[in-house]
């Protein structure tokens, strides 16, 4: 159990902690937040694979209080690290979605185009 008798939360966030720089761990933590680095089928703009380093970043400076759950941060929140391969294979697979979209948008068929193995009629 992480002791937190000397933790501050009104104090600055520390960015060597997790999420809003509190020192849990994820065998402490009740709420265990999974980063899922994912964009390949994203209809508008690009960006959301990044959203759980964002996230993380931007969580050091929320402020902890709650006037109704003033001690709700002790209950410990974790985020896992981004799965760094994951976020390589979303990065390649939505460039050959975004080379996909490009080639259907301008009337040529699914099936000529060559880069992508998609399936045929007879495969289907």
């Amino acid at each position: 159990m992480v002791n937190l008798s000397n933790y501050d939360p009104n104090s600055v966030s520390n960015p060597n902690n997790n999420i809003f720089g509190l020192p849990s761990t994820e065998e402490d933590a009740r709420l265990i937040i999974l980063p899922i680095p994912w964009e390949v089928t994203v209809s508008y703009g690009a960006g959301t694979a990044r959203a759980p380093e964002a996230i993380l970043k931007a969580s050091m400076q929320v402020d902890l209080f709650d006037p109704e759950f003033p001690d709700a941060w002790k209950q410990g929140f974790y985020m896992r690290p981004t799965d760094r391969k994951l976020l390589m294979k979303s990065d390649y697979l939505r460039k050959e979605a975004e080379l996909y979209i490009d080639y259907i948008s301008k009337g040529d068929e699914a099936v000529s185009y060559t880069h992508l193995t998609l399936p045929t009629n007879r495969e289907v």
